[in-house]
């Protein structure tokens, strides 16, 4: 394949037209068909410029035996030989260079790149550290473990990819500023001829390009896996974006269907569709730039400004919308509880919890001889209409209890809270709760005194309770936890052995302190390394 034919499949590659090729080139438009047409050649200032823009070597570009450039580019085709060699030739080079100069030069370098790296290093852990923080908050959402997981994982990524963004640098630095000033006197024996016609200029130039080339090889190498690293990352920031993309969606499509009910789903059916409009333009962007094409940057302005002018549409109309919605104070509109019965059977350092978002410390233990020994009935209120009660055992070996827990868990009656609030919209209103204490009504649990009295004893084992005792009825409102670790530290107290327990015990030291309060005396444990108190 001649030069013409190449230099014409590489321009077709990439997109670009003769104009746009003769521009880079500094040249005029007919020159460069010229040159496709095989008619004229051009200078070898020019062919560097073209193997430079193109990423190909000259020898690839003017030998007519390669028939195919795809193959033989560069971009397309990482040579591990020569990285090896390269990499050989660096270790030789550096080598020649330390074994040349005085201990004071060469002490004086490595000080110096090992200063470089350090400043490297710190604002490494500055820049990771901060970032991976701000994305386990973001994550947060969806539980503690999971922010957790993913700021360990961005951690992770983000440490790898500033290791080999920092070995580059050193790398750079070090051979512009050392390397390529050390002159190898073994290298100038031979001089060049004067005299050479313009092939063997051109062979030349072309062997001093992959020269240049093999010396940075290594560097290519590493810039490469930056890429790809760097393309990781993107890839899991376009999954997050089509995964609230998705959400996004789902939640217009609701707000499409509430428009005719009330003007403020327009609002905010409109700033949706401008999040939405931003989210794909991102996604756009991040799998052009995973698959290396080229992004229209005029073209995605034009469309983020008028999705934040949407944005800001939907805002105001929604903003507008709720101020003619009509508050309405009603404590018994939205919560309207259900009463239900749990049975079970008392065990020893039985504990029982209520756990929901009104009701959760409050208990009313009442004595009822009617009841047989050991028996317990409990009696919760849920608004079922979408609320449902779950209820298990919690066995603790540590502290030796044995914990039953009362949940109010959402239904999944979507339906249900839809029709509420669409009934209230109807009538341009809205119920709000303001006084939450006629629903936060205790839990009753029910037994014959002895039953009741181990009950209450059990729960003042953990925690820190008001009292209040009448006539067959204790009221209990815990208040906190009676055994406090402000160290940090996993500890389980025994209630049957009436001492502290650790998840490991061997490496700790604990120093127990009691706290007075107005509802008893709390207990606090020290606790330390037991290897930090030698030091």
């Amino acid at each position: 394949m001649k030069f013409g034919e190449k230099l014409m499949q590489l321009r077709k590659k990439q997109g670009l037209s003769q104009e746009e090729l003769a521009e880079k080139l500094g040249v005029s438009r007919q020159s460069v068909s010229k040159w496709e047409s095989n008619n004229t050649y051009p200078e070898t200032d020019k062919i560097v410029q073209i193997c430079n823009i193109f990423d190909c070597s000259m020898d690839d570009l003017i030998n007519d035996n390669v028939t195919d450039i795809n193959q033989t580019s560069r971009s397309n085709k990482m040579n591990l030989n020569e990285a090896k060699d390269s990499f050989m030739e660096f270790i030789t080079k550096t080598t020649n260079m330390f074994t040349n100069m005085s201990f004071a030069e060469g002490f004086k370098c490595l000080f110096k790149i090992l200063c470089i790296g350090f400043i490297l290093y710190i604002v490494g852990l500055i820049i990771c550290g901060t970032t991976s923080h701000i994305f386990g908050n973001i994550f947060q959402v969806f539980g503690y473990k999971a922010s957790q997981i993913v700021e360990a994982i961005v951690k992770t990524v983000l440490y790898i990819i500033w290791f080999i963004v920092g070995i580059i640098i050193l790398i750079q630095i070090f051979n512009t500023k050392y390397l390529d000033n050390y002159k190898d006197e073994a290298k100038n024996t031979n001089k060049e001829e004067k005299n050479e016609s313009s092939e063997n200029i051109v062979m030349k130039e072309n062997n001093n390009t992959k020269e240049e080339s093999s010396s940075l090889s290594i560097l290519k190498v590493l810039s490469t896996i930056l890429i790809w690293s760097i393309k990781f990352v993107i890839f899991w920031i376009l999954f997050m974006f089509t995964l609230g993309a998705i959400v996004q969606i789902i939640l217009l499509v609701l707000s499409a269907s509430l428009i005719p009910i009330h003007s403020l789903f327009i609002g905010i059916f409109l700033g949706l569709l401008g999040l939405i409009t931003i989210s794909i333009s991102f996604i756009t962007i991040g799998i052009y730039f995973i698959g290396n094409k080229k992004v229209n940057i005029l073209l995605f302005i034009i469309i983020f400004i008028s999705s934040l002018v949407l944005c800001g549409v939907g805002t105001a109309t929604t903003i507008l919308s709720v101020k003619n919605i009509n508050l309405i104070e009603d404590n018994s509109y939205y919560i309207k509880p259900v009463k239900q019965t749990l049975n079970l059977d008392y065990e020893d350092n039985l504990i029982i919890i209520r756990n929901n978002e009104e009701n959760t410390t409050k208990y009313d233990y009442v004595i009822d001889e009617a009841i047989e020994e050991n028996k317990i009935i409990i009696e919760t209120e849920t608004d079922t209409r979408y609320l449902k009660l779950n209820s298990y055992y919690y066995q603790t070996d540590i502290s030796n209890t044995r914990e039953y827990h009362i949940n109010d868990e959402f239904n999944g009656n979507i339906k249900e809270i839809i029709n509420i609030l669409k009934n209230d919209l109807k009538k341009n209103q809205i119920h709000i709760q303001t006084d939450y204490s006629e629903i936060m009504k205790p839990t009753i649990i029910k037994g014959n005194a002895d039953t009741i009295e181990k009950l209450v004893t059990n729960l003042k084992k953990l925690y820190l309770v008001e009292e209040i005792n009448e006539e067959n009825i204790t009221h209990i409102n815990v208040v906190d936890n009676k055994y406090e670790f402000p160290n940090g530290i996993r500890g389980y107290y025994n209630i049957n052995e009436d001492a502290l327990q650790l998840d490991d015990n061997e490496n700790y030291e604990c120093t127990k302190y009691m706290q007075e309060t107005k509802l008893g005396n709390k207990i606090i444990y020290n606790c330390h390394y037991k290897e930090r108190d030698v030091e």
